[in-house]
């Protein structure tokens, strides 16, 4: 059988601790293992968790002697020499002990003699016999393994390694106090073979994704019988929130009730491992949130509805209040519409749709329940909260006390929708419509007792303020709600932000204008505005210092705040040289525009320039060879 990790909704089991604080990886118990073993399975003494009053396991307390243990005065070892007069009620008989599976010397258990039978001990056609208390050895973590006498063959119901009833006789021959089961001397080597029949598991619970220990169980079981490991709050009196606290469970009913919880059931191989060192590591699954949806209606009309994501295992000692529609705990005569009421459950392992109550009788028997039931600190927030109660009821229906409040295992991943139609001739919930001079507004789902009047909140208008914050409005005994006052909304100005600054960067070059004059512009309120006044004349150099960029257009300062734009000069350097025309062709000539000139440069000719010009929108490079005439640098040669 392939061996596979059990994480069964609730938990992984895996792996214990060997000695010398040293961990040997263990493959968990198989699924079918697992699965095959039944409660009817199990012996007496089978739950992992049968404890005395004080919650302690139970402890034989029958440590042996160790094997140089200085003899008392009424002690006599087994096989040993002595008087028949020594030997009265008082004397101890020590039995030396090993066990079965690895030869280890375990020491003396001991054996009090009853007065009333020393003449059977003395009797060698008789004996004495004794039931065994066993010996404990303490295991790595404080438990008790308990070792006893057994058979090593199989009796009449196919159960190996029954428990012996040794019986003491005196052997007149060798003056010694020998042990048998019936004609057997249980004597081998000088030891009597004892075998494993109860041991301590130690359970350690761990959150699966944080691997944070929680808690820790150790308890006592016998060998030859299965044990069950515990959900955490059967540990710790409470699931952990968020986490997963059963086991396994089973699928609900074809009916849709509510799932059965219960225990997962294993055995542990104490033939082939240590068994005072047996440690279960137990990883708890991280659940996902179940939403609940919550609403409340009143006389047909919706009045509150909640909906949220719920931890799944999260106790609410005092009720889940959040889900609460606290506008009913000033109402006397609620009733419940239980024919509307509902709940809806979805998730992905069962879903159902049916009332929220199966009858009146069975809403009274929860609300008497819940008002009799007092919390740890002694109170009842119920007595004074109806609403408490209903928000009870949409959480849990009626299946646990209130003190409990919480959503088990099975809802995790799913949702749970509550509808609750209550009934009430003293309070009403309808819209209330206000008059603005942003025409009439509508509030939806007012409540109020009848006859009173009531404060409502002025709705909010995005952009405007009102000029009252609250309005006063009148429940009238047919149900409607009325008001005479009006709301008068003011449009909120909201100031322009201010620009950011423009951007202004460092330029140490030159530029020159072309055969027009040229505007310039000043920087004013993070704007570019056109000078009035002033202007570059036609064919004329600038120095300039600053560039910024307005508007896609890029600028060039040539006095403190004056700009030209880019597209209405070129920029250039100064520079001398020559350059060559081909030997073939004549070389075309240009304007600082990119004109075309009407006049060439000779071929197989040389040129003086004095400038370097960036010539338009792409400031491709030319040479200056005269006043307003340029050529490409790729048409020349330097």
């Amino acid at each position: 059988m392939k061996s596979k990790a059990i994480l069964l909704t609730g938990l992984i089991l895996s792996g214990f601790i060997v000695p010398a604080n040293s961990i040997t990886e263990v493959k968990a118990l198989d699924v079918d293992d697992v699965s095959s073993i039944s409660k009817n399975d199990l012996g007496r003494n089978s739950s992992m968790f049968d404890e005395d009053n004080n919650g302690n396991n139970k402890d034989r307390g029958n440590y042996p002697l160790p094997i140089d243990h200085p003899l008392a005065d009424n002690e006599v070892i087994i096989g040993k020499p002595i008087d028949k007069d020594k030997i009265n009620g008082d004397t101890l008989i020590l039995v030396p002990v090993k066990r079965n599976t690895d030869g280890k010397i375990l020491g003396y258990d001991r054996f009090k003699i009853d007065g009333r039978f020393v003449s059977s001990l003395l009797d060698s056609t008789k004996g004495y016999s004794v039931v065994p208390a066993g010996v404990n050895v303490s295991t790595s973590w404080e438990g008790v393994s308990t070792y006893l006498p057994q058979k090593n063959s199989t009796d009449n119901n196919g159960n190996v390694g029954t428990v012996r009833f040794p019986k003491f006789k005196y052997n007149d021959s060798t003056n010694t106090i020998d042990i048998y089961d019936n004609k057997d001397n249980l004597m081998q080597d000088g030891y009597v073979v004892y075998h494993l029949q109860y041991s301590s598991i130690q359970v350690n619970y761990f959150l699966e994704d944080t691997k944070e220990k929680i808690a820790t169980k150790t308890v006592q079981v016998p060998v030859e019988e299965g044990f069950q490991f515990n959900p955490l709050h059967k540990v710790l009196e409470t699931p952990h929130p968020g986490y997963l606290n059963y086991l396994d469970y089973d699928k609900p009913n074809s009916d849709g009730s509510l799932l059965t919880f219960d225990y997962l059931y294993g055995r542990f191989d104490w033939k082939n491992k240590n068994p005072e060192d047996a440690v279960f590591n137990v990883y708890l699954k991280k659940a996902k949130p179940a939403t609940v949806d919550v609403t409340y209606y009143l006389n047909g009309r919706q009045l509150h509805r909640v909906t949220k994501d719920v931890e799944v295992n999260k106790y609410y000692p005092n009720g889940q209040s959040e889900f609460a529609a606290k506008q009913l705990d000033e109402v006397k005569d609620l009733s419940v519409d239980t024919e509307k009421s509902v709940i809806r459950t979805k998730n992905p392992n069962y879903s159902f749709d049916k009332p929220l109550f199966e009858n009146a009788e069975a809403l009274t028997n929860i609300k008497n329940s819940l008002l009799n039931e007092s919390f740890n600190d002694g109170t009842n927030p119920l007595k004074s909260s109806t609403s408490l109660l209903w928000a009870y009821v949409a959480m849990s229906g009626a299946g646990e006390k209130f003190r409990y409040m919480a959503l088990s295992d099975g809802f995790s991943g799913g949702t749970y929708e509550s509808k609750l139609y209550l009934k009430s001739d003293s309070h009403t919930v309808n819209d209330l419509t206000i008059s603005t001079n942003l025409g009439d507004k509508v509030i939806k789902d007012v409540f109020g007792e009848i006859g009173t009047t009531i404060t409502v909140d002025v709705p909010k208008v995005d952009g405007y303020t009102p000029d009252k914050t609250t309005i006063k409005a009148k429940v009238n005994g047919n149900g409607t709600i009325t008001t005479d006052e009006k709301v008068v909304y003011s449009k909120i100005e909201t100031p322009k932000p201010d620009p950011e600054p423009i951007e202004q960067n460092e330029f140490d070059g030159f530029i020159g204008t072309m055969n027009n004059t040229v505007k310039l512009y000043e920087l004013s309120d993070n704007k570019l505005v056109a000078s009035p006044l002033r202007s570059l004349s036609k064919f004329s150099d600038w120095k300039a210092d600053k560039t910024l960029k307005f508007e896609n257009e890029v600028y060039y300062r040539v006095s403190t705040n004056e700009w030209a734009k880019a597209s209405d000069v070129y920029r250039y350097k100064y520079s001398n040289g020559i350059v060559s025309t081909t030997e073939h062709n004549e070389t075309k000539m240009f304007s600082s525009n990119l004109e075309q000139s009407n006049r060439f440069l000779a071929n197989d000719t040389k040129w003086k320039y004095d400038r370097i010009a960036y010539l338009g929108s792409d400031e491709i490079k030319h040479f200056r060879v005269s006043t307003n005439e340029f050529v490409h640098h790729e048409h020349v040669t330097k």
